[in-house]
């Protein structure tokens, strides 16, 4: 078994993001993701990333798709990483099977970012086991954020609070939607982001006056806000207008394909290293 233990102030932190699968059992048109192949990377495959990983001071791992849990040996992987001596995070949609969520234990999971997406919302089914596997992960102790993504000038933001509400989830982590590798997904130009300036304004005050602790998942250019609105997110780090990366110490965030390919960054995934 290894441990991350040895991990000094003067050796910075370096993660790794593993896109484990491309399958996923929703079809967002938003979704960067949206080209990835349908394929699960090998267990054979994920432990000789998490055995070099361990080897070599990286102290975190985290998954990514398509969604994580739509990948047939799941289970096996959180296996993996605790063998080494990891816990991870990721982001699902949380809609799969909720037997799958009886294995999910804080001793390898620290925290799970729940995309509420356009299908969930739409269809109580999906929202049964949502809920579901929200209740099993907080009675595990594991941290939860809501996570969505603005896709036009009419977010579902009533639909999000109350949703916050019942669960009693206070975290909300946004992003303006941003293209796939080929930018065939449905994502929000830059030159547009002035645009939605407005909406976003409106989202800070909303979240304030439901007691929402909202961040953002990928920067946003303080120069489409006014003044006021600029000094406000600058006063509070969980609002940054560059890569949020290095607040968590990372200097790396190599992102693996389940074909094995590298590359620098999330939202560069057409660039193998």
């Amino acid at each position: 078994s290894y441990t991350n233990d040895h991990l000094s102030e003067n050796n910075p932190e370096k993660q790794l993001m593993v896109f484990i699968t491309g399958k996923c059992n929703l079809n967002c048109a938003y979704c960067f993701s949206n080209d990835l192949a349908p394929k699960d990377v090998s267990l054979s495959a994920f432990e000789v990333i998490v055995n070099w990983a361990a080897s070599n001071d990286i102290s975190g791992i985290t998954l990514c798709g398509g969604e994580p849990t739509a990948h047939k040996n799941f289970n096996d992987l959180l296996f993996i990483l605790k063998k080494y001596g990891y816990r991870t995070y990721f982001a699902s949609n949380f809609t799969i099977d909720n037997a799958l969520a009886d294995h999910f234990t804080k001793d390898v999971i620290s925290k799970i970012f729940i995309h509420l997406t356009d299908y969930t919302l739409e269809n109580p089914l999906l929202k049964d086991i949502l809920f579901s596997n929200i209740a099993h992960s907080k009675q595990q102790g594991i941290d939860l954020t809501i996570r969505t993504n603005i896709t036009n000038k009419n977010p579902p933001m009533d639909e999000w609070f109350d949703i916050m509400k019942a669960t009693n989830i206070p975290y909300l982590n946004v992003a303006l939607t941003f293209p796939a590798k080929n930018a065939n997904n449905r994502f929000i130009d830059a030159e547009s982001f002035i645009e939605y300036a407005p909406i976003i304004k409106q989202l800070i005050q909303r979240a304030g006056e439901n007691g929402v602790f909202l961040s953002f998942a990928k920067p946003i250019p303080l120069c489409i806000f006014d003044k006021d609105t600029q000094h406000f997110l600058l006063s509070d780090r969980r609002f940054h207008p560059i890569c949020g990366i290095h607040y968590e110490k990372c200097t790396y965030n190599v992102c693996i394909t389940p074909e094995m390919n590298m590359h620098p960054c999330l939202g560069l995934t057409g660039s193998s290293l």
